[in-house]
């Protein structure tokens, strides 16, 4: 069977020894299961990248992280790695992908690349994400979102984007669902504290499946478990699964123990 083919763009740090944001999404998709997977960031420094293309290699992830020639400012303290506008990203090996998961902060970069596919490869799947750990990603309207093929995020930052934060609505992804009709956006996935699955498509039915484990984890048991979530979904995208087959990926990757 040929393996999910899936790049990851985007932001990373290194905290108390475990990669976050896209690094933790590269590294959590391998150990799922056998994937080909790399990922595209910019470290800050030449200690930076050393760190990370060593973590990335142990856990069988192509790197494709160069140095920033100069700091940019303002610079994001102790980030390990990021992408922003106007730095090169070797479109066509990306592109050469099943899915492109995007985790990094820079609206105009995330909203350049949310339209490239169209122009490249149109059956490339991009999945935005809304949440980083620093919190979620911020600079971008609805509007931008619609242009994506799949954004996925926490309850909470679904409630925040469709201004639906009293709780109104049976699900945090129903508000979205009413604007995907003539949009380019296929599906709309939120997680929850405890790895519960909500998805609501264009047409049809809200899917959603709740979590293995009935009790969320505390932050002192680890690190945040929404990377591995992230990349269940993406290996579900890259086999063009059922939603409550992704779904299901999804919310047992949730239940698994951490391995950045």
């Amino acid at each position: 069977m040929k393996l999910p083919r899936i790049a990851v763009i985007g932001d990373t740090d290194c905290r108390a020894g475990a990669w976050t944001d896209a690094a933790a999404i590269a590294i959590e998709t391998t150990a799922l299961e056998d994937v080909e997977i790399g990922l595209r960031s910019v470290a800050i420094d030449d200690r930076s990248a050393r760190q990370l293309r060593a973590a990335l290699e142990a856990a069988g992830v192509t790197s494709w992280v160069s140095v920033r020639d100069r700091p940019l400012d303002p610079a994001s303290p102790g980030s390990g790695a990021d992408v922003r506008m106007g730095d090169p990203l070797q479109i066509p090996a990306l592109f050469d992908h099943d899915v492109i998961v995007l985790a990094c902060r820079d609206a105009r970069l995330r909203r350049f690349l949310a339209d490239l596919p169209v122009h490249t490869r149109p059956d490339v799947r991009i999945i935005a994400c809304l949440d980083l750990d620093s919190g979620p990603v911020t600079g971008e309207r609805l509007d931008d979102l619609l242009r994506f093929d799949i954004v996925i995020g926490g309850e909470d930052s679904f409630r925040t984007l469709t201004g639906s934060e009293d709780g109104s609505g049976r699900h945090p992804v129903e508000p979205i669902q009413r604007r995907m009709s003539g949009s380019n956006l296929r599906a709309a996935i939120a997680w929850s504290d405890g790895g519960a699955f909500s998805v609501a498509e264009r047409e049809g039915d809200i899917i959603s499946i709740p979590p293995l484990s009935p009790t969320p984890p505390s932050p002192s048991e680890g690190p945040s478990r929404w990377p591995a979530f992230v990349g269940a979904v993406a290996i579900g995208v890259a086999r063009r699964e059922r939603w409550d087959e992704i779904g299901r990926r999804a919310t047992e990757a949730w239940s698994r123990p951490s391995y950045t």
